[in-house]
C-alpha cells in the first residue's frame, strides 16, 4: 500500500475526525497536486464514501483490530509501594488473563480508539519500515504553497523532525514532518514512547493516582512534546502530562509542587533548545509583521538523542511516573518489532546505557511562522487568502492551521469557506443538495427517503446516504438587492439604499428581520457587506487608506471575515453570525455516532458567503427578483403599509395576520422570497415567539453586545 500511495518515498496521512472533514481534506490536497495521501478512517465505510467520490485519489485505511486491555493489574500498586519504601513490593505486572496473548503475531491493531493516536499510529509504523517521510497533518489544515520546494530550501535541510510550534511554544503535532528518520533513531522511538507511555497508564490507574492524575491517558500532543522533549534533553521527562494535578489542587500552589517541577524540567529543556533564525527574503519581511516582530523570523532547534533512564527516577522530575512493563505494552513493543528493522535498546534496563548512546542523533526543528502558521497569528491578517495578495507575489505561509478561531464551534468550517478552501460541490456529494450550508448540514431526520438524489447517493455506498439523512434545501427569505447599501459610499445603489452605520444598526436590523423569518417559516439571509465600512477597522495607528492590503494592519479580522474574488472585491462576514444559534436550532450537539440533541432542527440563518452560493445554483428567473402576481416579492397590502409606516430606523411594523396574507400571493415553494424593505412582526404569539427568543437567547449576533457568555465565547 505504501509503495502505491507514495511519491518519491514521500506520503502524508491524516485522520478522519468527521467524514466530511477528511473529503475536503483530500479535495484541497489534489487541489495542490498532491495525490501521496492516506486517511486513516474509522472503518471500511467511510473508506467507501471517500473513494466513491474522490475515486482512487483517494487513498485510506483502516484498524480492523482494536487491542482489548486486560483488567488492571497489581503493577501499578506495587511499583508506588517500592517507590515509597514499603516491604514485601514485589515488581513486574500480572500477564494477562488466562495467558493469552494480548495480540497475536504477525497482527497490527489499533492499540487507542482516539482518532488522533491512530494517526500517530500509522505515521510510526511507516517510520518503522524505513525508507519513508511522512508529513502528518489534521483535516483542519490548507496547504497554499508548496511544501516540498520550501523543505529543500537551507533553512529545513537536515532536520529528521520538525514540527509546529503552538501557543504556548510546545509542539503542535497537527501539523509534523519526519524526513530521513532512522527505524530505531530518536525520533521514531519518541512516536512510540508517546503511545507507549499511555498505554502504561491506561494498564496502571494506580500509578495516574499515585502522582494525583485523573486522566486515563494523556492528550497526544502534551505527551509527544514530552518524548521528544526527553530526546532532546537526554533524560526522559513527564513535562506537560504532569503539569496539572487535578487531585491535589494544593500542588498547584505550594513551592516543592507545581513552581518546582517546571523549573527542573525548564532546567534541562531550555539548553537543549537554541535559537534558530529564518531567512527573510521570501516571500518577503512584509509577510512576516504578524509573525515575526522587530526580531525577525525564528523558531528554535536542538539535536535529539536516546534518553536513557540510567536506572534513576528522579522525584523533581516526576519519580516513578511509568510503573512497570504491561501486557499491552510488551504487545505493542513486539508489534513495532514484527516491521524486520532494528529496534532502539530497553531505555530503562541500566546495563544498556552504552547500546543507547551508540545510536546516530537526529537534528529537531520547530517550522517558521512562514511554512506554517495558525488562524490567530496569520488567518486573522488574511494571510491565508491566496486570490487576496497581488499579481505575482507569492504567499505569505506555505502551509495554514487553524487550530482556534471564534467560530470553533462551527468545526473551523467556516474559516475553510472563506478562505476558499471549501468546495460546495462535495458538499452536495457528501450531504445532498443543503449539505453546503450551515443552517441545513445537520442530518436532520424527516422519515422520508429523500427520492431519487437520496438513491442516488445510496447506490454509490456514500456514508451519509442512509435514511432520513437526506437534507433539503433551505427556503430562503431575504432583503433584495439595493435595499441595504453593500458599500459605505452607496455607489451604484438605488436611491434610498439604507447605509449601516454601525454595528448596534446591523444587529438591530437583523433582529427585525428575524421576526418576519420565523413567522414565514423561512431561513433567513445575511445582507452581503463590502470590508470598507469604518467600523470594520480596528483604527489607531494604521488607518484605511482606501485601498485594501495584506497583512491587513486596519481590518479587525477577529471580528470580521474577508472573502472574495479579490482584494479588491471583498467582502466580510461577522463572526458574531458564524453560530450554531444563529444558523439553526434548537441547539444540537455533534456525537461520535452523528446522532443530535434535535431531530428537528429549524433552518434559520443563511451567512452571506453561503446565500452568494445559493443564488448561482438557481436558474436566473428564480433568482431574479418578480414582483407582482406569481412572482417572489413580498408586497403588503396598502392598508396594512398605511397602518404600519416606515419607523425612524427604516423598519415596517406589521402584525402576523398583514405579514400572513401578504405571504398568500407566493408560492410555498419558491427558493427565495425577497423583501423591498425591512420589516419587523410586532405581536408574535405562540410557539413562534417561543422559538423566535429562543433565537434572541442563543444567537451571538442578535444579543452583541451583551452576548460575551458561555456560547458567545468571543468578543466580537
Amino acid at each position: 500500500m505504501l509503495k502505491a500511495r507514495s511519491h518519491k518515498g514521500e506520503i502524508i496521512i491524516t485522520t478522519e475526525t468527521r467524514i466530511d472533514q477528511a473529503a475536503q481534506w483530500s479535495w484541497r490536497q489534489l487541489r495542490m497536486g498532491y495525490a501521496h495521501t492516506v486517511v486513516v478512517t474509522r472503518g471500511e465505510h467511510s473508506c467507501k464514501a471517500l473513494r466513491a467520490i474522490l475515486g482512487d485519489y483517494t487513498g485510506c485505511v483502516w484498524f480492523d483490530h482494536e487491542v482489548a486491555y486486560p483488567p488492571p493489574s497489581a503493577g501499578g500498586a506495587t511499583t508506588l509501594a517500592a517507590a515509597a519504601g514499603v516491604a514485601g513490593a514485589a515488581g513486574g505486572a500480572a500477564a494477562a488473563a488466562g495467558g493469552a496473548p494480548v495480540l497475536p503475531a504477525g497482527r497490527i491493531a489499533l492499540f487507542f480508539e482516539d482518532v488522533n493516536y491512530a494517526k500517530l499510529e500509522l505515521m510510526l509504523l511507516v517510520l518503522r519500515l524505513g525508507g519513508y517521510n511522512v508529513l502528518a497533518m489534521d483535516t483542519d489544515t490548507l496547504m497554499i504553497d508548496d511544501f516540498y520546494f520550501w523543505m529543500n530550501t537551507e533553512d529545513y535541510k537536515g532536520y529528521q523532525l520538525l514540527s509546529q510550534v503552538d501557543g504556548m511554544g510546545t509542539l503542535n503535532i497537527g501539523f509534523m514532518y519526519a524526513r530521513g528518520a532512522s527505524p530505531s533513531g530518536p525520533v521514531t522511538w519518541s512516536l512510540a514512547e508517546a503511545l507507549l507511555r499511555n498505554i502504561r497508564w491506561r494498564e496502571q490507574p494506580a500509578v495516574v493516582a499515585g502522582f494525583n492524575g485523573s486522566m486515563s491517558y494523556c492528550w497526544d500532543q502534551s505527551v509527544v512534546t514530552d518524548t521528544v522533549y526527553s530526546a532532546l534533553a537526554g533524560r526522559p521527562l513527564f513535562w506537560r502530562c504532569l503539569d496539572i494535578r487535578p487531585l491535589d489542587r494544593m500542588w498547584n500552589l505550594r513551592e516543592d509542587g507545581l513552581k518546582a517541577f517546571l523549573a527542573a524540567n525548564n532546567a534541562l529543556i531550555a539548553p537543549a533548545l537554541k535559537t534558530k533564525r529564518h531567512s527573510m527574503e521570501r516571500p518577503g519581511p512584509a509577510c512576516h509583521w504578524h509573525t515575526s516582530g522587530a526580531e525577525g523570523l525564528k523558531s528554535q532547534e536542538g539535536v535529539m538523542t536516546l534518553p536513557h533512564f540510567k536506572g534513576e527516577w528522579p522525584e523533581a522530575l516526576g519519580g516513578r511516573a511509568l510503573g512497570e512493563m504491561t501486557p499491552v505494552a510488551r504487545a505493542f513493543l513486539a508489534m513495532l518489532r514484527e516491521s524486520g528493522t532494528a529496534m532502539w535498546p530497553d531505555l530503562e534496563d541500566p546495563s544498556t546505557q552504552a547500546a543507547a548512546a551508540a545510536v546516530p542523533s537526529e537534528r529537531f526543528a520547530y517550522f517558521s511562522a512562514h511554512i506554517v502558521c495558525d488562524w490567530s497569528g496569520c488567518g486573522m491578517n488574511g494571510m491565508f487568502l491566496p486570490q487576496m495578495r497581488p499579481n505575482g507575489t507569492e504567499p505569505c505561509n506555505v502551509a495554514a492551521h487553524f487550530v482556534v478561531s471564534p467560530d470553533k464551534p462551527m468545526g473551523k468550517r467556516f474559516q475553510l469557506l472563506h478562505n476558499g478552501a471549501f468546495s460546495f460541490p462535495l458538499a452536495h456529494l457528501l450531504h445532498g443538495p443543503g449539505g453546503a450550508y450551515f443552517a441545513t448540514n445537520v442530518h436532520a431526520g424527516g422519515g422520508g427517503g429523500g427520492g431519487a438524489h437520496h438513491s442516488a447517493r445510496a447506490a454509490a455506498g456514500l456514508h451519509h446516504s442512509r435514511l432520513g439523512q437526506h437534507v433539503p434545501l433551505p427556503r430562503v427569505i431575504a432583503l433584495a438587492p439595493g435595499v441595504i447599501s453593500r458599500t459605505p459610499s452607496a455607489a451604484g445603489e438605488p436611491p434610498g439604499s439604507i447605509v449601516l452605520a454601525g454595528r448596534p444598526q446591523l444587529v438591530d436590523l437583523m433582529a427585525a428581520l428575524s421576526t418576519v423569518a420565523v413567522a414565514a417559516g423561512r431561513t433567513l439571509a445575511v445582507p452581503q457587506l463590502s470590508c470598507d465600512f469604518p467600523w470594520m477597522h480596528r483604527g489607531g495607528a494604521f488607518p484605511y487608506n482606501g485601498s485594501h492590503y495584506v497583512p491587513w494592519r486596519y481590518l479587525n479580522g477577529g471580528a470580521f471575515a474577508p472573502y472574495g474574488p479579490s482584494i479588491a472585491n471583498m467582502s466580510c462576514e461577522w463572526f458574531a453570525w458564524v453560530q450554531h444559534g444563529c444558523l439553526h436550532g434548537p441547539l444540537h450537539v455533534e456525537r461520535r455516532t452523528h446522532g443530535h440533541g434535535d431531530n428537528h432542527v429549524a433552518a434559520r440563518m443563511l451567512l452571506s458567503i453561503e446565500m452568494e452560493h445559493f443564488l448561482e445554483q438557481l436558474p436566473a428567473e428564480a433568482r431574479a427578483v418578480r414582483p407582482g402576481p406569481g412572482g417572489n416579492v413580498l408586497d403588503l397590502p396598502p392598508a396594512a403599509t398605511a397602518a404600519a409606516p416606515a419607523g425612524p430606523d427604516g423598519v415596517v411594523n406589521v402584525t402576523s395576520a398583514a405579514l400572513g396574507e401578504a405571504l398568500k400571493g407566493i408560492a410555498p415553494d419558491v427558493p427565495v422570497v425577497w423583501l423591498t424593505k425591512p420589516m419587523r412582526v410586532t405581536d408574535l404569539a405562540g410557539a413562534t415567539a417561543v422559538a423566535h427568543q429562543q433565537w434572541m437567547n442563543h444567537c451571538c449576533g442578535l444579543i452583541w453586545p451583551h452576548g460575551y457568555n458561555r456560547i458567545c465565547f468571543w468578543e466580537f
